[in-house]
């Protein structure tokens, strides 16, 4: 009845969030705009954040399907770990295998990859979706990939 109702073919609604029945209100434009506009720029680090249900992790889909062929993507959906975990997580989203359990050299294979994603003028995203926490430390730890820091701007390849 549902569908028939919509004039649907297909279930819109599933355990994972499907991009095509993205509805842009006013707020999801802005907020896409942002995104968009962040990562266009190089602006390193880029928080997406909303009450859960609101659309952020729909939101995010849609982002990557943007950015399939300009970007390295890595969508990381389970952030409520520790900072160790949350770096395993990335590396195997990434195709690294990695058996290291030392958090500092598990971040130095990260930022390899990052530079060499850099130097071969792609752009590299890291969406992940945070099921409403703010200010989660294995965020924080990942954001900044090799030359940023508080005082330098985000690493960005070079210019022809």
């Amino acid at each position: 009845m549902f569908l028939e109702f919509f004039g649907l073919r297909e279930q819109p609604f599933g355990v994972t969030p499907d991009p095509r029945y993205l509805y842009l209100g006013a707020a999801h434009r802005e907020a896409l705009a942002s995104l968009y506009y962040g990562i266009e720029a190089n602006r390193g680090f880029l928080s997406l954040v909303a009450r859960p249900g609101m659309g952020k992790t729909t939101l995010l889909f849609h982002l990557l399907q943007k950015f399939t062929h300009t970007a390295r993507t890595a969508f990381i959906f389970q952030t409520q770990c520790n900072s160790r975990e949350f770096m395993r997580f990335l590396l195997a989203e990434i195709g690294i295998e990695n058996e290291v359990q030392d958090f500092v050299r598990m971040h130095e294979q990260f930022n390899r990859v990052l530079a060499q994603e850099a130097r071969a003028g792609r752009r590299w995203t890291r969406p992940s979706s945070r099921s409403g926490r703010t200010g989660s430390t294995p965020l924080r730890s990942a954001a900044a990939g090799p030359g940023q820091g508080p005082h330098r701007p985000p690493l960005r390849p070079p210019t022809p």
